[in-house]
């Protein structure tokens, strides 16, 4: 399996600037490891291993369920495929479950230090997660305990800050990128504007592509990707694994709404809002990507889908399949 990276010819560009663009703080690591680190290589996949890790132990703590995240190692195998790509996907995902963890446990330094970092690796997803909190804290009105004020006052002001600080460059940076998208990337994106673009067909395409047979042919007809053979099997594991709990979801749609309500009862406002984040990120890549992208991309939804699928179907503490 091969180390890609899509980063290093970013850095050696006349364009790179540490501080001056939306995923700075990836661009410095890389930066750093690549002149400064004689290990290189070996350095950033270490750091990606310790990121994948971490993405799984946050998880077991937020929801209090070790056997949680060794459900999610089994059945998103992805994750640790990730490592082996240069990409600031997985630092973004532990990012956001410090904030969560953070708020579980009532530091302020963890909600800190993962904004900062998320604001430094991809500015759209701190503005999602922010939502995705203030549907659980800002819109509850059974919460009016003291912390629970501070906090939405805290939240309230956090969001203003950032929509004033950073809000007019980085919305210049992604309508820049939106340009790019639709002048240099019509190759990818040609397949839906040809047929249907609405925003019904991306979300379909995001959440039921690519599908596992059809990245078996690929294998079989083209060969291994530049990832690798055993990134391209893994992935066709992931995605089979995630079909099926998605299929047993479906076809069960009883068993699945009644779950789902009681989750909504019983979780707390942290682990609901986590839910509501990873699950957005179906809408936001919908609209930013006409639902087209790398399975990368849309890990976080399948990560989302394999944790209400355990707490429902494998933890049996809601309901049982019939």
């Amino acid at each position: 399996m091969s180390f890609v990276s899509d980063e290093l010819g970013y850095i050696n560009s006349e364009d790179f600037n540490l501080l001056g663009d939306a995923r700075g703080l990836w661009h410095s690591l890389n930066y750093l490891i690549i002149n400064y680190d004689f290990a290189g290589y070996y350095s950033l996949r270490f750091i990606n291993i310790i990121f994948a890790s971490f993405v799984l132990i946050y998880i077991a703590r937020i929801f209090d369920d070790g056997k949680l995240s060794i459900f999610l190692l089994a059945s998103c195998p992805f994750i640790f495929a990730m490592t082996y790509v240069n990409l600031r996907d997985l630092a973004i995902i532990f990012s956001a479950l410090l904030v969560f963890d953070g708020l579980r446990r009532k530091s302020i330094l963890g909600i800190a230090l993962g904004l900062v970092a998320l604001l430094t690796l991809r500015p759209l997803i701190a503005f999602v997660l922010l939502i995705s909190l203030a549907v659980f804290y800002l819109i509850d009105t059974k919460s009016h305990k003291t912390y629970s004020g501070a906090f939405a006052l805290l939240m309230l002001g956090l969001l203003s800050l950032i929509i004033l600080y950073f809000g007019i460059d980085y919305f210049q940076s992604y309508l820049r990128y939106m340009e790019y998208l639709s002048v240099t990337d019509n190759q990818h994106r040609s397949i839906l504007a040809q047929e249907d673009s609405s925003p019904m067909r991306a979300l379909l395409t995001y959440v039921f592509t690519p599908l596992p047979t059809s990245l078996f042919q690929r294998l079989l007809g083209s060969g291994a990707s530049e990832l690798g053979l055993a990134h391209d099997l893994i992935r066709i594991l992931h995605q089979s694994l995630y079909f099926i709990m998605m299929f047993v979801m479906l076809l069960n749609p009883k068993q699945t709404y009644n779950g789902i309500i009681r989750l909504f009862t019983s979780l707390g406002k942290e682990q609901k809002a986590l839910i509501l984040f990873l699950l957005a990120h179906a809408v936001v890549y919908s609209i930013h990507l006409a639902g087209i992208g790398h399975s990368r991309l849309k890990l976080p939804f399948q990560m989302a889908i394999g944790i209400v699928f355990y707490l429902i179907y494998i933890k049996n503490r809601f309901v049982k399949i019939r």
